[in-house]
């Protein structure tokens, strides 16, 4: 006869643990969003605005940043578009101190 997990060990039934419960229920925390300053340009960064829309930083030096609008998949969506970086930082980009945008 085989015997299932669960009814051998009666008290941790698969999904119907209190740690389980509690884990599922709880929202991801680790993820803030907050306004991109001048430490936050680099290459490869992904910044968001207001809008949803999202961008990836491709080159930064002293008086250039150039960067290009991604799609819902966060590819390539329109051509590079160049600005100053202190112009990028006043329309209100914002990036994630976590692992998603």
């Amino acid at each position: 006869m085989v015997r299932s997990w669960s009814s051998r060990h009666p008290t941790r039934r698969c999904g119907t643990s209190p740690e389980f419960r509690s884990i599922m229920r709880q929202p991801d925390t680790n993820v803030t969003l907050r306004k991109a300053i001048a430490a936050d340009l680099h290459v490869n960064q992904i910044c968001a605005d207001r809008d949803g829309n999202r961008i990836r930083i491709d080159h930064v030096d002293a008086g250039k940043l150039s960067y290009h609008f991604l799609n819902d998949e966060l590819r390539v969506q329109e051509g590079i578009q160049e600005t100053s970086p202190e112009k990028f930082l006043s329309e209100g980009w914002y990036v994630s101190t976590g692992d998603s945008l």
